[in-house]
């Protein structure tokens, strides 16, 4: 097999350009796993040239450094070993991503039927649990499901006895499990697992490779549900709950982590408007904190209107538009706002804002900033993760710390400070007024 693969390369050699030649040379050895080939071919350390004469011969001429010539066996041995543990590594590494829908959906569907509510926190054979679905549940499709997320870390499966000589498959929760119970609603992962999974989020990925290629212009989840997101969550009571029981379970943390990552204190005097701040969650915990701070929480006419803020509050609610005016203050906060517009519309509020404050004023923005630097989207990461699901809706973004001074400088703002938070989608990014040249 090895020297059919050899002749294989070498005819490919001859009519095909150097580029086209290494990446293919890669796949078709990836594809009949020959790691001595590949070791030969890839390794830094073969040395090896390659040459086509003028009558389209192509030869390999040996450059070898006598290093390289008198190398020890074990060397060439160590050598192909890493080069086969890359590329075994690599192999798994894709097969795991391209497969990553497989327990997404099975997740789902654990979600949807309440599985995890129906185990609690027993050990329940595949009869007891389709006992408590409504119909006639497909057992065989239940069982095969459930040792998927067995595999992933979801569920856990045990071989419980019974007469005779047989066992029956039964399975408990895992500690990852026990976070998709809903009968703790305050602490549950669940209303991420349907908002996520569920078919029009799901549709709406579908139609990014076409989006990418610049077929349509609107979002993909308009494209897939042919409505915008705000539309469709208007009309979709059932996935409303599901994004709402998402907010619901992140703001607690990313108010305490917007508290404790600033120091509010040299605040104490001023004058605070959260624009876009909702029903006054933020202002309210700032204020019950820090006192001597005035808050203030705008937001639309009627979302102020259906506001229920606590009794005795010392937080003024006040209706409007940001892109009309802002009340004056000497400090504006904004709280995931700027993420959902575009850098046009985002100019145009932070202009509001210019309005709004004093020369000495500040616009504290609590968003997520993706990740700079040379080496930065090579990790996973939290920020790049969402920023991908806003592209997916449609009209929002996160941005980096340069891109979010780009837009500021349009409006005549600096940035001052970036400071971290214990939120993955929380940074504190303080903007300052350009001050004018004379």
């Amino acid at each position: 097999s090895g020297l059919m693969a050899m002749c294989i390369v070498m005819d490919f050699w001859k009519t095909h350009p150097p580029r086209q030649r290494y990446f293919a040379l890669v796949q078709l050895l990836c594809i009949i796993q020959l790691p001595h080939v590949f070791a030969y071919f890839l390794s830094p350390l073969s040395h090896c040239s390659y040459h086509r004469s003028k009558h389209g011969h192509s030869s390999i001429i040996h450059s070898c450094s006598n290093s390289h010539l008198f190398m020890s066996q074990r060397k060439k041995k160590m050598s192909l070993r890493m080069a086969q543990e890359d590329l075994d590594s690599s192999v798994q590494s894709l097969m795991q991503l391209a497969q990553a829908h497989f327990s997404s959906q099975a997740l789902y569907m654990a979600v949807q039927l309440g599985i995890p509510d129906i185990i609690s926190d027993e050990v329940k054979t595949v009869s007891e649990i389709a006992s408590k679905l409504e119909g006639k549940p497909n057992q065989e499709a239940l069982l095969r499901t459930m040792r998927l997320l067995c595999s992933v870390g979801v569920f856990m499966e045990h071989s419980l006895p019974t007469e005779g000589q047989s066992v029956e498959t039964a399975f408990s929760l895992s500690p990852a499990g026990v976070l998709l119970q809903t009968t703790t609603e305050s602490s549950s992962l669940a209303p991420f697992v349907s908002h996520w999974t569920e078919k029009p989020m799901w549709d709406a990925w579908s139609e990014l490779p076409n989006y990418v290629a610049g077929k349509f212009t609107e979002s993909p989840f308009e494209r897939a549900n042919q409505m915008s997101i705000v539309d469709f969550y208007k009309t979709n009571k059932e996935s409303a709950k599901h994004r709402n029981g998402v907010a619901r379970l992140i703001s607690p943390g990313e108010i305490q982590a917007v508290i404790d990552g600033f120091d509010w204190k040299s605040l104490s005097g001023k004058t605070i408007v959260d624009v876009g701040g909702g029903y006054g969650d933020m202002m309210n915990a700032i204020a019950k904190k820090f006192p001597n701070i005035k808050c203030h929480c705008m937001d639309l006419p009627e979302v102020i209107a259906a506001a229920s803020p606590p009794p005795s509050s010392p937080v003024k609610l006040v209706g409007g538009d940001m892109f009309e005016s802002i009340p004056p203050c000497d400090v504006v906060f904004m709280k995931h706002v700027f993420c959902d517009w575009s850098d046009e519309d985002s100019v145009k509020i932070l202009q509001s804002c210019n309005l709004a404050l004093p020369p000495e004023g500040k616009v504290i923005l609590a968003d997520a900033l993706l990740p700079s630097g040379e080496d930065a989207y090579n990790a996973r990461s939290t920020q790049v993760f969402i920023d991908a699901l806003l592209l997916v809706v449609g009209g929002r973004m996160e941005r980096s710390e340069s891109q979010l001074s780009n837009v500021a400088a349009l409006a005549g703002f600096q940035i001052d400070s970036v400071e971290a938070t214990a939120s993955p989608s929380v940074n504190i990014t303080m903007l300052s007024k350009v001050k004018e040249t004379e």
